[in-house]
């Protein structure tokens, strides 16, 4: 593995400026594609799977820069593998063991090549990225409503039990999905000048909207959470006091806009029983004998005598529903090797992140935008399975992507996204 690019050969000869000029540029266009498909997952493997899979054999085949750090990345995407195929072992259903293995294995591998991807030039691939994120979360959500409200002949395929679910098979992936592009214009809406604003603002609306309406306590909290989070570090690295006064009156325009949408929405039929409905902290099958929290115990329990893990779905067919926690679903599909493997990496990234969200460099906002992502699904992962979200390593591809570069490319005057931009 190289920090820096050599001369690159695909297929055994040299490759030329122009091929190479080639190469990048269909990258970029399989990339913008992938990301924009990303928001229909109504099937699997969904179109974004085959999508970024090329694009990222492009990439590794094209010369690409592998940082050496990475290392320790594909170390502990192996041990959590390596716990998985263990579990598989232990496991009475077969089928759904190895598929699980099959899909981590697939989610560890497009992490991998988007971090390479976004360490070779980290601006123009964030860049692209955001673009085409921005598109995909609009059209799902414009689906979503469009599905709430009985728009079009296939509307019920983009709703579920009454909520909003866009181009995905559950409201509680869907919404947190649109959640890094609200805090993308929200950045904008702050930053650009007044048509651009208004633009955001439209945008903005119309996510805000399909956020409400997929009726995902999860996602709410997600959303306010990251904002939060966000708000806290531009006003930490803020340039001037001047700014921070900007700020705050940003935050409190942002506050009363919310609450009147809020009231609005309520008074809307088709909208106040739901929300009123699950506004509630905790549900019946939160806490009730069964619920949620009690399995929650009950995971906990078998995670403690089992260290090797049960294999994927035995929780389900034993208790008649998953544990819904990350955590402890990791530990009960490949035990306490894929379990603490993959707190390890949340962990990792949590802390690593810590110091470049509130410290300022070139790209800081975008570097804050998945950050503050990142950290909210974190917490909402006790609450739910994220481990097989393409969010969760789209998140992590793009922050350990800038990471590296931001910690190594500062070791060589030589600036390593001449190569790849």
């Amino acid at each position: 593995m190289t920090d820096y690019p050599s001369t690159s050969t695909v297929h055994n000869h040299i490759v030329t400026n122009d091929d190479e000029r080639f190469i990048v540029k269909l990258s970029h266009f399989l990339l913008y594609i992938a990301i924009l498909t990303s928001g229909f997952v109504l099937f699997e493997p969904a179109p974004f799977d085959p999508l970024i899979l090329c694009t990222i054999l492009i990439v590794l085949f094209s010369g690409a820069a592998i940082p050496r750090q990475i290392k320790w990345i594909m170390a502990i995407g192996f041990v959590h593998l390596m716990g998985s195929f263990f579990g598989v072992l232990m496991s009475d259903n077969l089928g759904d063991s190895n598929m699980h293995v099959i899909i981590t294995a697939y989610m560890v591998i497009f992490c991998i090549g988007l971090i390479i991807m976004v360490y070779n030039n980290p601006k123009k691939i964030v860049d692209i990225i955001m673009k085409a994120y921005l598109w995909a979360a609009l059209i799902s959500s414009i689906l979503a409503i469009m599905g709430y409200f009985h728009i079009g002949p296939t509307y019920e395929l983009f709703t579920l039990y009454g909520r909003a679910k866009g181009g995905f098979k559950d409201p509680n992936v869907f919404a947190p999905f649109i959640v890094p592009p609200m805090l993308y214009l929200i950045e904008k809406i702050v930053h650009s000048n007044f048509k651009d604003k208004s633009l955001a603002v439209l945008k903005f609306s119309i996510l805000l909207f399909a956020l409400l309406l997929s009726f995902s306590r999860g996602a709410w909290g997600v959303f306010l959470f990251s904002s939060f989070l966000m708000f806290i570090s531009l006003y930490y690295t803020a340039p001037s006091n001047r700014y921070r006064v900007e700020l705050t009156l940003y935050i409190l325009i942002a506050f009363v806009a919310m609450c009147v949408a809020l009231v609005v929405a309520i008074n809307i039929p088709a909208i106040a029983d739901l929300v009123s409905q699950r506004a509630s902290l905790s549900q019946d099958y939160d806490v009730a004998e069964g619920g949620r929290f009690s399995r929650h115990s009950d995971a906990l329990r078998i995670v403690i005598q089992q260290p090797w893990g049960i294999g994927a779905k035995e929780f389900g067919v034993k208790f008649g529903e998953d544990v819904h926690n990350t955590y402890l679903t990791t530990f009960l599909i490949g035990g306490w090797v894929a379990g603490f493997s993959f707190l390890l990496a949340m962990l990792f990234t949590l802390v690593a992140g810590f110091k470049y969200c509130f410290t300022k460099f070139a790209m800081h906002k975008q570097f804050l935008i998945f950050y503050a992502t990142f950290v909210s699904l974190a917490v909402e992962a006790w609450i739910i399975d994220i481990d097989h979200w393409r969010l969760l390593y789209i998140i992590l591809g793009v922050l350990w992507g800038i990471i590296f570069y931001e910690k190594y490319n500062k070791l060589k005057p030589t600036n390593i996204s001449t190569r790849y931009s």
